[in-house]
């Protein structure tokens, strides 16, 4: 372990004295029980050695537990009250899944989010992002080394592979979806998207033929069309962040009220009467 050289070690500084400039005095104080063997040894006159133990300064390492809470990125926690609040600074989450195939150009994403970097550093009013891409697939690497390549500073992009029971708590606790699938007949909508909704996170999602169908522009999220006009949108979505008063607190109100059919309802009323139909 260093000393600091400001403060030289109290051996030290007992070596280069005389011990005899300790005689006479009535009291000792040591820091040390080797110093406090040393001083028996050698005062051996009628005197008082008192043993400080080495200990911190208070003031230096104050009670956390009393005056603290604990903090992450996201959250505040109070350990007297044990209530778990969102930060007031917190930056916002972002969340796109993928299976990173080339029915998903990621470059788009990545185009967006250093115009978003440009914006802040302009002196917009926006937070800071933490972007999560989740999934597996044969582009991953080549996306992850142009992600690794980018010199952000006020946006964090992970990549993490999800467990099927994290990954609906994520959806729930992001604040908006982006959608890149274009899909390659133009007639398949993305199930990513109906995931979102389901946790009633609003989604920016790239245009193709039948997307209107389940992504209502204005509505309950925004439809773009390249990088430009992604950034254009978060950078609308977030001006008001954290406020749910703005933009994407109305469409996620609007996903709330929508009264959509869970999957089950969905089969119940849509395919079961039919099955049962033919089955009669």
């Amino acid at each position: 372990a260093e000393v600091n050289p400001v403060v030289p070690h109290s051996s030290n500084i007992i070596a280069e004295w005389d011990f005899s400039s300790f005689l006479g005095v009535f009291n000792h104080f040591q820091v040390s029980f080797f110093l406090f063997k040393k001083f028996t040894k050698i005062l051996y006159c009628n005197c008082i050695i008192w043993l400080l133990i080495t200990s911190f300064c208070s003031h230096s390492f104050p009670d956390v537990t009393k005056e603290y809470i604990e903090l992450t990125a996201f959250t505040e926690h109070n350990s007297q009250t044990g209530a778990v609040t969102r930060s007031a600074g917190r930056p916002a989450l972002l969340i796109s899944s993928t299976s990173w195939t080339e029915d998903e150009d990621f470059s788009v994403l990545l185009q967006a989010l250093e115009e978003y970097e440009k914006f802040v550093e302009a002196g917009h009013k926006l937070p800071s992002l933490v972007c999560v891409i989740t999934g597996k697939g044969p582009q991953k690497d080549y996306y992850k080394k142009l992600i690794d390549s980018k010199e952000f500073h006020h946006i964090k992009i992970c990549t993490p592979w999800l467990e099927a029971e994290d990954y609906p708590v994520l959806l729930g606790s992001a604040d908006l979806g982006v959608c890149l699938h274009k899909s390659s007949s133009g007639l398949d909508l993305p199930m990513k998207v109906v995931d979102m909704f389901g946790c009633c996170l609003p989604v920016c999602a790239i245009h193709f033929q039948c997307l209107h169908e389940l992504v209502k522009h204005e509505e309950n999220g925004l439809i773009f069309k390249d990088s430009k006009e992604l950034s254009e949108q978060l950078k609308l979505l977030l001006s008001d962040f954290p406020s749910d008063q703005g933009k994407l607190g109305i469409f996620r109100k609007n996903l709330r009220e929508s009264g959509q059919q869970r999957w089950d309802e969905n089969w119940d009323h849509n395919v079961l009467p039919l099955i049962k139909e033919h089955c009669d």
